[in-house]
């Protein structure tokens, strides 16, 4: 996908997209987003200034608008290509681990990542696990507000609060800072293999890792 906060909040891919309403719109149910999909390879800068106008549109009815109505991406950073996973880093992170049990399972793997810059940075490592991290003021309160986020288990050393344990907000030199794992059937396979990572490992190893480029420290 495509992100963008300049303006909206929200993310694009080929067939679908979304946009986050403004603050004033969440209630108890959680944040309030427009999703809409499209047909395969539509323009997505499209896509993104028709979800804009409906997510302008609902606010205004529902009486949570802004001041100013949200604007439309201009432009979007082009949607990543898929790259071969390196033997050395992954996600293009020195010591993430990679979400399988051997070197070996790295041969024909792929990963898609979205690099620094926007509001998201992401990797999808093929069939095997999807990880993101945001700093987006609008996004990090919209995920607070989401139903059942709270204290979940230390990872990393850092206090966080969050839906579950894989999806968390951490405290990051000040700054909120959510992590997100998700694994495939590629990783949930190789369970039964030896030499794979368990859940908890992966994912306190991303936070750990990924989260030194947020500034993310432990006392």
């Amino acid at each position: 996908m495509s992100f963008f906060s300049d303006g909206a909040t929200g993310g694009v891919g080929q067939d679908h997209g979304w946009v986050l309403l403004p603050e004033a719109c969440i209630d108890d149910n959680g944040p309030a987003i427009v999703e809409g999909y499209a047909p395969q390879g539509a323009d997505p800068l499209a896509l993104a200034r028709l979800l804009t106008e409906v997510a302008n549109n609902a606010a205004q009815r529902g009486g949570c608008a802004s001041d100013e109505p949200m604007s439309a991406p201009e432009a979007l950073a082009p949607a990543p290509a898929a790259r071969p996973v390196r033997d050395d880093t992954v996600c293009g992170i020195a010591g993430l681990t990679f979400p399988g049990p051997a070197t070996r399972e790295r041969a024909g793997t792929t990963e898609t990542v979205q690099r620094d810059g926007g509001p998201v940075w992401s990797c999808e490592v093929d069939n095997h696990a999807t990880y993101a991290v945001t700093q987006e003021a609008r996004l990090i309160a919209g995920i607070r507000s989401s139903p059942g986020h709270t204290e979940q288990r230390r990872v990393a050393g850092h206090e966080v609060m969050g839906a579950d344990p894989t999806h968390v907000v951490a405290d990051c030199g000040g700054v909120p800072t959510y992590f997100a794992m998700e694994v495939h059937e590629g990783y949930t396979a190789a369970l039964e293999e030896s030499g794979a990572p368990g859940l908890r490992s992966l994912y306190d190893n991303f936070v750990d890792v990924a989260g030194e480029r947020f500034g993310c420290t432990t006392s």
